[in-house]
């Protein structure tokens, strides 16, 4: 992993359904954009999800409402990665510091 990558889409591994992590800079809030045949699905729109780990804490449950599996741990990683890119700003450089830091091991 490089700290060019982006983290702004998450393939489900073995299904047709892809994440893209939001973040509203307006209303402060997260939201995951779930796309599944062409349709789209937003978790955490209307909720007051002001934290990326909040996003983390929802999202099996509002997947399994969607008849969509709960996500891996390496998911979750991306997923919590691409929340934090989405948001920008001190976080997202603290992020990028770790994965350069990792990289270098």
């Amino acid at each position: 992993m490089t700290p060019e990558m982006v983290f702004d889409t998450l393939a489900l591994d073995g299904t047709d359904v892809t994440l893209h992590p939001v973040y509203d800079p307006v209303l402060h809030v997260f939201c995951v954009r779930v796309r599944r045949d062409g349709v789209i699905y937003p978790i955490g729109m209307g909720d007051s999800l002001q934290y990326a780990d909040q996003v983390l804490a929802v999202i099996d449950d509002e997947l399994a409402r969607l008849g969509i599996r709960p996500l891996t741990g390496e998911e979750s990683v991306y997923l919590y990665a691409g929340l934090v890119e989405a948001k920008g700003g001190p976080d997202w450089a603290i992020v990028r510091q770790e994965i350069e830091r990792v990289d270098a091991l």
